[in-house]
């Protein structure tokens, strides 16, 4: 059976993905898994500069869940240590998958809050691998 905490981090991801999609993304591959770490979305986005294509994205989306912000904002809650994590599951990621080399790829973070209102942020270049 599934616990709690990870019934309530699939919502928050099912969330986030209808929230990207809604925005043009496409997933790539949910929960991906590695000896490093986990990113909960992979998306791909069409850039476009004018009405010109610039080439596709990856995008990495950390989903974060906060039932109130008593203890801070959900994106607080990103330490570095969890964007390392994030980033080297990444890079092992385009080294599995070749084929996204020569993608442009980016760090994003939705945060979802449980309080009354119920408040869904996107946070586009949260962080960046540099």
């Amino acid at each position: 059976m599934i616990n709690e905490a990870r019934k309530r981090g699939n919502e928050a991801e099912s969330v986030a993905l209808k929230l990207l999609q809604t925005h043009g993304l496409r997933l790539i591959e949910k929960n991906f898994q590695c000896k490093r770490g986990e990113i909960d979305l992979i998306m791909a986005e069409d850039q476009q500069a004018g009405n010109n294509c610039i080439g596709p994205s990856l995008i990495f989306v950390e989903v974060r869940y906060r039932k109130n912000d008593k203890f801070g904002h959900a994106a607080e809650s990103i330490t570095a240590e969890k964007m390392s994590r994030i980033i080297s599951t990444a890079e092992y990621f385009r080294l599995k998958y070749r084929d996204y080399d020569h993608w442009n790829c980016r760090f994003d973070v939705v945060t979802l809050s449980g309080s009354e209102n119920g408040k869904t942020d996107w946070i586009r270049n949260a962080f960046s691998s540099d």
